[in-house]
This record gives structure tokens, sequence and C-alpha cells, in this order.
């Protein structure tokens, strides 16, 4: 058997992964990641909230850096 194999019918993929091939938890992170894009995906959300969360995370990181970089 391969690391990983994959197959499709009509409506669905059947992942196959050999459990030495990949850590679990790089697997449930990929796999909460899949169900995050389903969600926006459903919701009609497009690139332009990526800005909005890169303009949130930088002024977070602006009004925050002090706790973690000492200059």
């Amino acid at each position: 058997m391969k690391p990983v194999e994959i197959h499709s019918d009509a409506n669905s993929y059947v992942i196959r992964i050999e459990k030495d091939a990949v850590d679990k938890a790089v697997l449930m992170d990929f796999l909460e990641k899949l169900q995050l894009e389903d969600l926006a995906h459903r919701v009609g959300m497009d690139d332009s909230i990526l800005e909005v969360g890169e303009e949130i995370n930088a002024s977070w990181w602006r009004e925050n850096k002090h706790r973690f970089v000492r200059e």
C-alpha cells in the first residue's frame, strides 16, 4: 500500500493514510483547516476577509509587541 491513497466516487473522496506516514496532530490540524474552508465557502466569504484578518493581527501586534519583545 502507498503511504497515501485517494479514491473517489460520485459524491465523495476516500483517503487512506498509513499511520506512520503522517503524525496524528498534523492530520488533525489539516482536517480542521478543511472544515474551516468548507464553512467559509458555505457562508460566502471571499478574499477580502483575509485583509481584515491581517489588519486585526497587525493592530494587535502593534499594541502587544512590548509584551514579547524587549527593545
